[in-house]
């Protein structure tokens, strides 16, 4: 049976999200579509409105259960470019001083407006009070409550690879990266999806799979 991410998480639910240390997580996969990402580039030549629409198709439908070679090559998450931009800020005196607000700085001086995900910045003072009020109030609640799950925010995501190894992927970076370098204990990750391998491995199927995912979180704890 083709199995959706979408229907992979009305089905599986809860028993998707682990709970993890996130210094054991090593490295990233990039977008939490991987084959819409696929879709887009090998229709490069083609135009905007055709690449969009077959990579927002794929999106809709990508399947849960992938093969082996399905992802792209994977990042050491220390060679991220945010989390050499998370470490910078978390040593710096002041937010002003980060490598990540320079950066946003520059784009907003260059191009008369930044963004961070859905949060449009368009003067210095909005920058300053995206830094106040969400960067700094991140880093304080993660040193002094560890991770704090709140309700509209978005979730960490990975994938499982056909050896069993966990590896991140897109959503919930800059929080994921914060409570690694903090040493925060417990981060909540969810599954968008494992390889075909580990699941042959396990000797069950995807109906029954949650035993199986309980023991991925445990050996990353």
């Amino acid at each position: 049976m083709y199995l959706t991410q979408t229907k992979a998480k009305l089905q599986l639910g809860q028993a998707l999200v682990l709970r993890i240390d996130p210094r054991k997580v090593t490295h990233h996969a990039g977008s939490k579509f991987p084959l819409s990402k696929t879709i887009e580039q090998k229709l490069k030549g083609f135009p905007k409105l055709i690449r969009k629409g077959a990579s927002q198709l794929c999106t809709r439908y990508h399947p849960f259960v992938l093969d082996d070679d399905a992802l792209p090559s994977l990042i050491p998450v220390e060679l991220l470019e945010k989390d050499r931009r998370v470490k910078d800020l978390l040593f710096s005196n002041h937010y002003s001083d980060s490598l990540w607000y320079r950066s946003l700085l520059t784009e907003l001086t260059t191009k008369g407006k930044t963004r961070h995900k859905g949060i449009k910045i368009t003067s210095q003072d909005e920058l300053n009070k995206f830094f106040e009020t969400y960067v700094w109030e991140l880093v304080a609640s993660m040193r002094r409550d560890g991770y704090v799950e709140r309700a509209g925010s978005d979730t960490g995501t990975a994938f499982i690879l056909s050896s069993g190894v966990l590896v991140k992927s897109a959503s919930a970076d800059h929080r994921f990266l914060v409570a690694r370098n903090l040493g925060v204990g417990e981060f909540p990750l969810t599954v968008m999806g494992v390889c075909r391998g580990w699941l042959e491995s396990t000797g069950t199927t995807i109906e029954h799979i949650g035993p199986a995912l309980k023991n991925i979180a445990e050996r990353y704890r």
